[in-house]
């Protein structure tokens, strides 16, 4: 066979498989215990882990915070844990503010330092009825959004007032409000469902539902990229997707387990994933 011709055959054989394959993965950690939430500081590069190790409602002290280096290896398995000056039992929702890394633990949140991982703040919020604390997300203001997945809540911390706490939200339409994002035009709180297996919007004190084309299992994690597309993970389903511009949910990723609070990574363009179950993190990259 003439040279030219194999060398076009070759190539029209590698665009073929490269365009029937699944999409890949940046790249994958392993080796954490339960990791349950997952972001990556745009002004370091470090990425953030949190590991419940052990039940997500246990107060065994068996928690930690991992931290990772930009390209997925692990720096310090356990750079925040607890012991002395705090206790960490079962960490989950993780987001920044203010300089520093914030974290829900049943029935608190905790905000640490992200130089050396010391305490900065421990915010009880059992006396608002607080019973199952899970994910936060701040706005531009500073203000944590936290949501209860137990009591249908969602709770305020006003960290510039000296963390004001408040019940923002009690609502049964929430139906187990798990992950939070902060829409970045109308500043709208999106929340993914994890009973009703929805998206829901929280406006003027009202809950509507976002229109995604179809009921979902049992939704956690939920994000925006910088050009507005969400992304979502079905805890059950074991599938994270992205909603477009034409608002119908496409699957991203079906290779999980149990794909927990997702983060998306502005700086590097790629969908972080913490897979529950299977102890892993992984990277995707976004077109």
């Amino acid at each position: 066979m003439p040279k030219k011709k194999c060398a076009a055959l070759l190539a029209v054989s590698t665009l073929a498989i490269f365009m029937f394959l699944p999409r890949v993965w940046a790249w994958e950690a392993r080796g954490f215990r339960t990791p349950e939430s997952v972001l990556a500081d745009p002004a370091t590069g470090y990425i953030y882990v949190s590991n419940i190790n052990g039940s997500p409602t246990a107060k065994d002290g068996n928690g930690f915070i991992s931290r990772l280096n930009s390209d997925g290896s692990i720096k310090e398995l356990k750079f925040i844990r607890g012991g002395g000056a705090f206790t960490l039992n079962a960490p989950k929702g993780l987001v920044l503010a203010g300089g520093l890394l914030y974290v829900t633990d049943i029935t608190h949140v905790l905000a640490f330092n992200l130089e050396d991982g010391t305490i900065a703040a421990d915010i009880n919020l059992k006396p608002l009825g607080a019973s199952f604390l899970n994910d936060l997300a701040a706005d531009a203001e500073g203000n944590l959004y936290v949501s209860d997945t137990a009591t249908n809540s969602i709770f305020l911390i006003k960290t510039a007032a000296g963390n004001e706490v408040s019940l923002f939200i009690r609502n049964k339409r929430l139906r187990g409000p798990n992950g939070l994002a902060i829409h970045p035009v109308t500043g709208d709180i999106i929340v993914a469902s994890f009973s009703g297996g929805r998206l829901l919007k929280i406006k003027g004190g009202g809950v509507t539902q976002l229109e995604v084309g179809r009921r979902f299992e049992n939704l956690d994690g939920v994000d925006y990229d910088s050009e507005g597309n969400i992304y979502f993970s079905d805890f059950g389903a074991g599938v994270v997707y992205k909603v477009g511009q034409n608002g119908k949910a496409v699957a991203v990723d079906k290779r999980l387990n149990s794909p927990a609070d997702i983060f998306v990574d502005k700086v590097n363009n790629i969908l972080l994933i913490p897979d529950f179950s299977a102890n892993r993190v992984k990277a995707i990259p976004l077109k």
